[in-house]
């Protein structure tokens, strides 16, 4: 984690203590694996008439307290590929061509409308004239090939560029260093451009709304290295960074100039606080005005009578599921021992009585119900395994390892430093054994450690969980299980399952290409080399006197209409 000075911006007076009651504490660096590391609340002002602001929103400013878990990832949104930072400041800082409404449908973002020419391999944008940079530079087409060149520039080495942008004609060039510019992003005026790319694919608009396609001023930021600087932050969102200490906290402060008019808070102060029991009581103390709760706390949030009318549950775009891999494991070469693994976990029970009051469900299918609209009729159809002991035994019973299953440690990966990844994983141990005979084990990494062991496909079984970079099908099946791009490529070999999903992101009618993925994902199912075994659920605390804090499946959205009314 990178820390930054802030030279010349940070005001020594702030008194911190008296905000919060304590010293600032540094936080280890959060998971991102459960929502119990979700990014919390916690926010006050800083500003050169500090004592003279009210804090509680009554007075001459409304300021909104919350905390976050962990420092920002980075300041720079090409480097930014999680959701907490993506929410806290990505959101309110900077805005892209098109976004998502709070009901998950794709939006005009700074383009204010779009035209995709009928070979679908060319799109026109045409911008919202008038917009405003942070540094007061207006907005022009410019700007927009300006920062998707610095995307894909080959000094900046962004590490989501290649995965997000690649489409667009003259990226593979520029990410080799083989060209200075896109030319498939053309500006045919001041406000207006064509971007093409270099095959048919019905969510290349959706793979716009990454942090990677941000747009910012080409007047502020540097255009081959990392952003490390807050006054190198000039997007056009509601909000520009006006301090921040690392793991200490960010203050946001209103853009008076933002184009759909300034924001109902003054200002959004976001404490870095990693301890969880510490927040939810700062909240209880009125000294947040919402925080995330893990969902192993949302039972005890709901029995303490203070706060519990304050108890919010909104459906998210993740699921947690465990992977299969057969060439790490033996036994798994056998789909009867996969579908066998399947049946023997009893995912009810670990959502009833495990994890019981805390909001999350238990996942018969990978894709979130609730995550994309006008798939939800296809994933509600979907099952994988339900929970049945005795077919479990039987499959066994007719498979080469019935006598010697035992024989076979098994791994189980999780993510070290959280409760609900340990707890699922040592309950499935017990199921395994009593039901199989499995002698499994629990295997916990720091986080880091975790990714790298994961993306090597090192381990048997893996718990993870998937976040929705965009909101498409393609995000959980293609990019996660394609044989050949697909992050878990190794566990699942499968050219009819590669042919579904590679037709599927072609296709101009949206409800054909969703039979194909609902197709693809069944088989997926079938073949047992993912379990799903919950869909988390957000639970956010919130004051009464906190009015519209907006979410969609994608997490927070920004804090446009967020007001305090007292």
């Amino acid at each position: 984690m990178i820390s930054y000075i802030l030279q010349g911006r940070i005001k020594r007076n702030l008194n911190l203590k008296r905000l919060f009651g304590e010293p600032v504490k540094t936080v280890l660096f959060f998971t991102l694996i459960f929502l119990e590391c979700f990014f919390c609340n916690g926010c006050s002002k800083n500003s050169d008439n500090e004592d003279n602001a009210n804090i509680s929103g009554n007075g001459i400013q409304k300021v909104m307290k919350c905390p976050m878990v962990s420092d920002p990832s980075s300041l720079d949104p090409a480097y930014i590929d999680e959701p907490f930072t993506r929410q806290a400041l990505v959101n309110q800082v900077y805005e892209n061509l098109v976004t998502y409404d709070i009901n998950n449908n794709l939006v005009p973002g700074l383009a204010k409308s779009w035209k995709v020419l009928p070979n679908r391999l060319a799109y026109i944008f045409k911008l919202k004239k008038g917009v405003m940079f942070h540094n007061n530079k207006e907005l022009t087409a410019n700007d927009v090939k300006w920062s998707l060149e610095r995307a894909c520039a080959a000094k900046l080495a962004s590490p989501t560029a290649e995965t997000y942008l690649k489409y667009i004609h003259g990226a593979d060039k520029m990410l080799k260093g083989e060209s200075p510019h896109l030319s498939g992003v053309e500006i045919i005026d001041k406000y207006t451009l064509m971007i093409t790319i270099t095959k048919k694919l019905n969510y290349f608009l959706a793979l716009l709304t990454h942090p990677v396609a941000a747009i910012m001023s080409k007047d502020s930021a540097p255009k081959n290295s990392r952003i490390t600087k807050i006054y190198e932050m000039a997007g056009t969102g509601p909000y520009k960074v006006a301090d921040y200490i690392s793991n200490q906290y960010m203050l946001l402060e209103s853009f008076e100039k933002f184009h759909q008019g300034k924001t109902k808070l003054d200002k959004v102060f976001i404490k870095i606080s990693g301890d969880r029991t510490t927040n939810i009581n700062k909240f209880k103390a009125s000294e947040f005005d919402f925080t995330y709760v893990p969902f192993t706390e949302v039972p005890n949030v709901r029995g303490d009578t203070a706060i519990s009318k304050n108890l919010t549950m909104a459906s998210n775009s993740s699921t947690t599921y465990f992977v299969l891999m057969k060439h790490a494991y033996k036994p798994f070469e056998d789909p009867n021992i996969r579908k066998a693994i399947s049946l023997a976990i009893n995912r009810k029970y670990i959502v009833d009585e495990l994890l019981k009051g805390s909001g999350v469900h238990y996942a018969t299918n990978l894709i979130p119900p609730a995550a994309i609209p006008g798939y939800r009729k296809y994933a509600e159809k979907l099952r994988t395994y339900e929970y049945n002991p005795d077919e479990a035994k039987k499959l066994l019973a007719n498979s080469e390892y019935a006598e010697t299953i035992g024989q076979y440690p098994l791994e189980i990966l999780v993510t070290e430093g959280s409760p609900t990844s340990a707890l699922i994983a040592e309950n499935v141990i017990i199921q395994l054994r009593n039901c199989l005979g499995i002698h499994a084990k629990r295997k916990s990494m720091e986080y880091s450690a975790f990714v790298q062991q994961g993306n090597q496909e090192k381990s048997a079984m893996t718990l993870t969980t998937k976040y929705a970079d965009y909101l498409d099908p393609s995000t959980y099946l293609r990019d996660l299980f394609h044989s050949e791009i697909g992050v878990h490529k190794r566990a699942y070999q499968n050219e009819a399952f590669n042919k579904l999903v590679d037709t599927a992101i072609i296709l101009e009618d949206i409800h054909e290409a969703y039979q194909k993925y609902y197709n693809a994902e069944q088989m997926l199912l079938n073949d047992a080399v993912v379990i799903p075994v919950i869909f988390p659920a957000s639970a956010i605390l919130k004051q009464s006197h906190l009015k519209d804090l907006k979410t969609n499946a994608m997490g927070l959205i920004p804090f446009v209409e967020t007001n305090i009314v007292k």
